[in-house]
């Protein structure tokens, strides 16, 4: 029969079988650690395995992984990486796409990069598993916006960055979403808009109020930059009065009958009116009189509404509502018969006048 093991009473016990010498332990922050001798549950000799610094030690911290190697400043020893965070490993996130594991520093801190759009972020390690993972460059709105990284971004409790973000949605629904058809069935918006970050400086740019907050009453426009237009951009857009806007868009909509334009079948006659908008920002009809004929009727409409829209761009220019480019496209202008509603603009039509 094979010879029994003596046990030496001071370096193990039968109530600590854990604590023998030559059981090695695992520490949080220093690695592993050999039992060296046990005298009693406060007084254990350890030895760092990576450092071979010995210290006496209490049974439980060893157990614990309390113990605290004094040649290694704290944290320097890299923790054991778990089996799901090893470089290379792919990782779901519930909103952004999925992520890359670049370096496990500890739980806490763990370098990723996403797939889609190669940002780089550190999150820990209980995000990247439950997914609670963001990429501000991921494009969730109608698939090309989003927010970026810079001053613009919480639209919660700030007035202004909720304007500036329902603008830039707006054309992203315009260019991209449910409403690219119709008048922007060709309608585009440039790459650089594409983040939130831009469009909200460019409109600081141009509504700025001197207090860092944004002029009220305008609205964003591609028309009147340049001519013909289609494209949302820094150099093809800017910001209009929003009562001339409202007015620019309104349409007298009369069957076949051109805008403006309605028959009376009461008296056979043909009776004119226009939508303007009035101080307070509310659309009111001006009732422009009963003509024999289709054509007198248009001619009362044309001649009232180039008249008052005229006055409007003059007034809007003289108070500094305009920029120059826009007022002298703006005032080449010429109401048209027209019978279509695709363009923006209705019954408008904006020509060269020679």
């Amino acid at each position: 029969m094979p010879t029994p093991r003596v046990k030496n009473p001071r370096t193990s016990t039968t109530k600590n079988p854990d604590m023998e010498t030559g059981i090695v332990h695992q520490s949080k922050h220093y690695g592993p650690v050999e039992v060296l001798e046990y005298i009693k549950a406060n007084k254990v000799r350890v030895r760092f395995t990576e450092s071979g610094t010995e210290i006496w030690g209490y049974s439980a911290d060893i157990r614990n992984g309390r113990v605290k190697d004094p040649s290694i400043k704290k944290n320097v020893y890299k923790p054991r990486c778990p089996d799901d965070m090893g470089v290379g490993s792919i990782h779901k996130s519930n909103n952004y796409g999925s992520l890359v594991i670049l370096k496990y520093n500890n739980a806490k801190s763990v370098d990723v990069r996403f797939i889609l759009t190669g940002t780089l972020k550190s999150f820990t390690a209980g995000e990247i598993r439950r997914g609670e993972v963001k990429d501000p460059y991921y494009p969730k709105i109608w698939g090309v916006g989003f927010i970026g990284e810079g001053k613009y971004g919480k639209t919660r409790g700030n007035r202004e960055h909720k304007r500036m973000n329902g603008v830039w949605t707006g054309i992203l629904r315009r260019t991209c979403g449910d409403q690219h058809c119709g008048p922007y069935k060709n309608a585009t918006i440039c790459p650089e808009w594409h983040n939130f970050q831009n469009f909200a400086e460019w409109m600081q740019e141009k509504l700025d109020d001197g207090n860092g907050g944004l002029k009220e009453g305008f609205d964003v426009d591609k028309d009147f930059t340049v001519l013909g237009n289609k494209h949302y951009s820094p150099e093809t857009c800017n910001f209009i009065p929003s009562k001339l806007n409202r007015f620019l868009t309104a349409n007298t909509v009369s069957g076949e009958l051109p805008h403006g334009v309605k028959l009376n079948n009461h008296i056979h006659k043909f009776q004119s009116r226009m939508k303007i908008t009035n101080d307070e920002g509310e659309k009111e009809d001006v009732y422009l009189g009963l003509h024999n004929t289709l054509d007198e009727a248009f001619q009362a409409y044309k001649t009232a509404k180039e008249e008052y829209v005229k006055k409007e761009i003059q007034s809007h220019y003289n108070n500094g509502g305009l920029p120059e480019v826009v007022y002298y496209n703006m005032i080449k202008f010429r109401v048209v018969r027209n019978e279509t509603l695709e363009s923006k603009f209705g019954d408008f039509t904006v020509t060269e006048q020679k």
